[in-house]
This record gives C-alpha cells, sequence and structure tokens, in this order.
C-alpha cells in the first residue's frame, strides 16, 4: 500500500534584492551579484546599482555620428549614452560633457577613463548646461548634441541628497551641493507669500 508523502511548504521567499541605497549602486558594494544581475536583466528590468540607457539605436541613428566629428553630451549623468557616443566616434573626433553634479560626474568620469576614454577623445566639464553658448565659444562648432534632460536615480535615491520623501535625510534639493543654499535654510528666509509663488511659478 503507497503512504501519502506529508506536504512541505515551500520555503518563504526572504527577498534578495538591495533595499538601501548604499547597497544598490555597484560602485558603494563590491562583488555584485552577477547571477541576480543577469535574472533581472532578462525580466526586461534595470538590475539595481546598474545603468541602461534608453533609445540608444534611435539616438545614433538620428544623429549619425561620423569619426572625428566634434560633438557635445549636456547631461552626462551615469555615462550610459556617452559611452555610445563616443564608440561612434571609434577612436577620432573628441565630445564635450557636461554635468552639473560634481559628484555623480566625478564617478562617471573615472568610469569611463577606466574603459579607455582619455582626455583626447573626452572632456567633462562641471557646468550647468545652460552655459553651452559659452563652452562652445571655446570649443567651436559641434557637429552633433545629445541633451537626456532630467533628473537622475543617483540623486532621487541618495538620502543624503534630500530628493525624495521614500526615505530620511536632510532637505537639501541641490544638484551641486557645493554651491547655493540647502533647501531646509532657504525655506527659513521665505515668506509664506514667497513660498506660494515660487512653487506656482516651478510647479511645471
Amino acid at each position: 500500500m503507497q503512504t501519502e508523502q506529508p506536504h512541505v511548504r515551500r520555503a518563504h521567499y526572504s527577498g534578495k534584492y538591495p533595499q538601501k541605497f548604499h547597497e544598490k549602486y555597484k560602485e558603494l558594494r563590491a562583488g555584485a551579484e552577477d547571477e541576480m544581475a543577469a535574472h533581472v536583466a532578462c525580466k526586461g528590468s534595470t538590475p539595481a546599482g546598474q545603468h541602461i540607457p534608453i533609445m540608444v539605436r534611435e539616438i545614433l541613428d538620428c544623429l549619425r555620428i561620423q569619426p572625428g566629428e566634434t560633438g557635445l553630451d549636456a547631461t552626462l549623468g551615469y555615462g550610459g549614452h556617452t559611452r555610445h557616443l563616443l564608440r561612434a566616434l571609434q577612436g577620432q573626433g573628441h565630445l564635450y560633457a557636461t554635468d552639473v553634479d560634481p559628484i555623480e560626474s566625478a564617478k562617471t568620469e573615472a568610469r569611463l577613463r577606466a574603459e579607455g576614454f582619455d582626455p583626447e577623445l573626452l572632456t567633462v566639464r562641471h557646468m550647468n548646461f545652460a552655459g553651452l553658448d559659452k563652452l562652445a565659444v571655446e570649443t567651436g562648432p559641434f557637429q552633433f548634441v545629445l541633451a537626456d534632460l532630467g533628473i537622475s536615480s543617483m540623486q532621487l535615491d541618495n538620502p543624503e541628497r534630500g530628493f525624495s520623501y521614500k526615505v530620511n535625510g536632510p532637505l537639501d534639493l541641490r544638484m551641486n551641493p557645493q554651491k547655493g543654499l540647502p533647501a531646509w535654510q532657504r525655506l527659513q528666509q521665505l515668506s509664506e507669500r514667497r513660498l506660494r509663488y515660487l512653487l506656482e511659478e516651478n510647479s511645471d
């Protein structure tokens, strides 16, 4: 007579994905789990601590970059698009990349330098893209320009930058924390009327 095997419950999922900022980004955590990252990527998602630039093929088809040209990436960010622009130059010409965030742009520049993109091919400027007219006077005309405007998860997810309500942190809100006042100090200087005006004018 065959006896029925007792049912064994499946082990409860304890969670393997990093929850805290300093666990997410691979430059902050050594020995990232490549197997887990590959699993997440196969599902169509972006693994924690990695960056997948969007619309790369469409951008390159539109810009039609030729070796020897001079170009501009107005928003360096994590460097995903920048890397593809540099590869399209095939070691000839020059790419200028700007970013107002000195913290993240320094990390990105270090990663790109480690990949072999030397100063002969890439120049990184810590500046706001609003000053590109002055940069163009210095560099000469650009044959192609990419501006992927917006804020990045590197700022939003870092509690020390104060851009998000997800976690507790200082109310800073500066893309360049080396300039100006943090938001918490600025709020102490504003009247209710002035604050209302700023919110209305910048709400878009």
